[in-house]
């Protein structure tokens, strides 16, 4: 039996085959599939057969760059990603849960690094995707600090950036600033607080999963995930709802919530 639900290879996966052999994860796809086209773009969809024993998968690529491999099976697909060792490392630092980091780092080492799969059919299985692909993508080594970081962005990303920073500052005024897997981050007692990075198109705020689920009615008008959310380029930050979400964190990080 091939690794995915789509072993014939005069049978390439169609929308309406995709969409009933997945099930209920069909929209956990198309959300894992949306969020890196967004985030790193220009991506290129890409339907690969790799013979009788792995059937058909899907490759998202970044220009020469494959950034995840989706193989689509009953009710659920099997994500597969290679991390570099400083992403590999860097999976510590970011929230993963310790069922994705233990095949992390169980993964045996290649040219490439370390090929990791894993199984997507849940909320907490995309957040866990998302993650990966944020530390696949992410620039390493380029910026060693916040300041160094924002640089890197045009004047109106850098603006907003700098706001953004500012209302965490102003909400955590003790928490210390780092780089952690390669965007700008809050620590708090020794613990991640939240984290934000720029985009494209948007800025991204990452205050875990409870910060988003708390504050979830009033996040609506924005894209947003388990543990993420997208402020848009262009439009106001909604600066009492960040400094709320902000406030939250501290108060789950000190033990007061």
């Amino acid at each position: 039996m091939a690794l995915s639900a789509f072993d014939e290879e005069s049978h390439p996966p169609e929308p309406g085959g995709l969409e009933a052999v997945l099930g209920q994860s069909a929209d956990l796809w198309d959300q894992l599939v949306t969020h890196v086209a967004e985030a790193y773009p220009p991506i290129t969809q890409l339907w690969h057969f790799a013979g009788a024993k792995y059937g058909w998968s899907l490759r998202l690529k970044r220009r020469d760059r494959i950034v995840l491999y989706m193989t689509p099976q009953p009710g659920s697909f099997l994500l597969g990603v290679v991390l570099g060792e400083k992403a590999a490392n860097a999976a510590h630092d970011s929230g993963l849960r310790e069922p994705v980091l233990a095949p992390i780092d169980d993964a045996p080492r290649c040219g490439e690094g370390r090929g990791i799969r894993l199984t997507v059919s849940t909320g907490d299985d995309l957040a866990a995707a998302r993650m990966l692909a944020a530390l696949k993508m992410a620039k390493r080594s380029t910026a060693m600090s916040i300041d160094e970081y924002i640089a890197g962005f045009s004047p109106e990303t850098q603006k907003v950036l700098e706001e953004l920073r500012a209302l965490i500052k102003a909400g955590a005024p003790e928490a210390t600033e780092t780089i952690s897997y390669a965007i700008p981050t809050f620590d708090l007692n020794g613990r991640h607080l939240v984290h934000f990075a720029g985009y494209e198109k948007h800025v991204g705020f990452y205050p875990t999963g409870s910060g988003v689920e708390a504050f979830r009615e009033e996040l609506r008008p924005y894209k947003s995930g388990k543990a993420s959310v997208q402020f848009p380029l262009g439009r106001p930050l909604p600066t009492d709802l960040i400094r709320r979400i902000v406030g939250l964190r501290v108060a789950e990080n000190t033990g007061k919530a």
